[in-house]
């Protein structure tokens, strides 16, 4: 994800860099500015995710949906065991799961469809968002790693 967020900056500056080395062509700075950020937007939004990357963000979801699956078949807190599941745990973990299993299915089966391809961007971040929620989750309850 941070790789993502770094070349999406390099996009950024290298706009920035574009617009104003060409400040003193035809046409105003307020009009180079909106191309670059038209193109910097498209770049965002139409961009593609190398599939050794999305491979790994799906292991990724897979083991900590599996950790925080093993979290829930607990004992309720409070039971006489030396480990037990905090029952407010329950409802962050289900919206985590709904959240990234319709991504992680989509590229899964993307990846499958078409090997070598670069997957959408758009399933990846949300892929990604979804292994966030689980990460923080897991660091509250403990669970996961």
């Amino acid at each position: 994800m941070r790789m993502i967020l770094n070349r999406l900056a390099l996009i950024v500056a290298l706009a920035t860099v574009s617009i104003a080395s060409g400040g003193c062509q035809s046409g105003g700075l307020l009009d180079k500015i909106a191309t670059g950020t038209k193109r910097v937007y498209q770049a965002a939004t139409t961009a593609t995710v190398d599939p050794s990357f999305v491979v790994v963000v799906v292991n990724g979801f897979n083991a900590l949906e599996k950790s925080a699956t093993n979290y829930l078949k607990l004992h309720r807190c409070p039971v006489n065991t030396p480990v037990c599941r905090d029952p407010s745990a329950t409802q962050p973990i289900k919206k985590a799961f709904q959240t990234g299993r319709g991504p992680r299915d989509a590229l899964q089966t993307f990846l499958e469809q078409h090997p070598g391809q670069l997957g959408d961007k758009g399933l990846y971040d949300a892929l990604t968002t979804a292994i966030d929620q689980l990460e923080q989750i897991g660091s509250k309850y403990g669970f996961g790693g």
